[in-house]
């Protein structure tokens, strides 16, 4: 710094391997606050048959997951996850109790809500906007809100407002003023507060009751949002 202004800048990229050093104090307080808790959160709830993530902007395999698991425990039309960037990626194999809530630790009540085909087309245009605004000041998350139950065609490269081309619900085109049953949970997947109908049914427990059907595979498909 000179005069209150940044004069000079460097940086170092430091690698984080399991093989690294540790530091044993930590390693301690980690080891005391996950004891009582670790036969829980090792048990066993599932499997999946490839690489669970949240490492890609418009769709993720770990998302997939989440939002056919709050579609099946609500059966609404569309289901939505904020997405987040919770969660070290799952690898096929066991997904335990400890992963899920590395997912989701907040474990947000699911709820419905009656949504517009207009108001879901916003939503996704909003979205995408925060995602690839051409302002990058304007840039928030680095990733485009979950969904199943719809499938969208978008131009990205567009002004706001106007990238969403083609929006599809249950297989059809979305009707502007026909009312849609969506799923979500957390304050953020939906703005808007009013008319939410709480399920009672906390994410985890639909993510628990969803891995009992059988193992999982959510790949990402390039169907849901194709970007043009």
């Amino acid at each position: 710094m000179s005069n209150g202004r940044v004069c000079d800048w460097s940086h170092q990229l430091i690698p984080v391997t399991s093989g690294g050093p540790t530091d044993a104090p930590v390693e301690d307080v980690v080891e005391q606050t996950l004891r009582p808790h670790r036969d829980t959160l090792d048990e066993v709830v599932g499997r999946t048959s490839m690489l669970l993530h949240r490492g890609t902007v418009l769709e993720a395999s770990m998302d997939n997951m989440i939002t056919e698991a709050y579609g099946a425990a609500t059966g609404a039309e569309v289901s939505l996850s904020h997405g987040w960037r919770y969660g070290t990626p799952v690898p096929p194999g066991p997904i335990t109790m400890g992963d899920l809530w590395q997912m989701i630790p907040t474990n947000p009540e699911l709820f419905t809500i009656a949504m517009t085909g207009t108001e879901l087309w916003r939503m996704l245009e909003a979205s995408i906007e925060k995602t690839f605004a051409a302002d990058t000041l304007r840039q928030q998350g680095g990733y485009v809100m979950r969904f199943s139950g719809m499938r969208a065609v978008a131009r990205l490269n567009n002004p706001a407002g106007t990238r969403v081309q083609e929006l599809e619900i249950g297989g059809a085109p979305a009707e502007a003023a026909r009312e849609y049953t969506v799923a979500a949970a957390g304050a953020q997947s939906v703005s808007r507060q009013d008319g939410r109908t709480m399920t009672g049914v906390r994410s985890i427990d639909a993510l628990v009751a969803y891995l009992r059907r059988g193992e999982v595979s959510t790949p990402v498909s390039h169907r849901r949002l194709i970007a043009i």
